[in-house]
C-alpha cells in the first residue's frame, strides 16, 4: 500500500512541512514579521516529487494556520504569490 504524502505544521521550525514516509520531500517555510503577520519567504519540494500538487498543499496549510492564529500572509516568494492570487484567500492575505 502506498504511504499518502502528510503535510504537518511544525510551528517550532516556522514551516509546513511534507513527508513521504519519514522523508521531508518539502517544506513552506515563514517568518514572524509581526504579531498578526506572516510572511511566506520559501516554498520548495524535491524535484521527483513534482506536479503532484504538494506545494499548494504546503502553501493551504500555513493558510488554514494563519487563519486559526488570526493573522495575516504575506507571500513574497513566487509560488506563495500564485497561489494566494485568487479571492478564496481576501480574508488572509496582507495587502498593506
Amino acid at each position: 500500500m502506498d504511504n499518502p504524502i502528510r503535510i504537518e505544521f511544525e510551528e517550532s521550525r516556522l514551516a509546513a512541512v511534507a513527508y513521504d514516509g519519514a522523508s521531508e520531500i518539502g517544506k513552506c517555510a515563514f517568518v514572524v514579521a509581526s504579531k498578526n503577520l506572516w510572511e511566506i519567504t520559501h516554498t520548495r519540494v524535491h524535484e521527483d516529487y513534482g506536479g503532484q500538487g504538494i506545494a499548494k498543499r504546503l502553501v493551504h496549510c500555513l493558510v488554514e494556520q494563519a487563519r486559526k492564529a488570526g493573522a495575516k500572509i504575506l507571500p513574497t516568494c513566487s509560488y506563495a504569490k500564485k497561489a494566494l492570487a485568487g479571492e478564496d484567500f481576501q480574508d488572509v492575505r496582507y495587502e498593506g
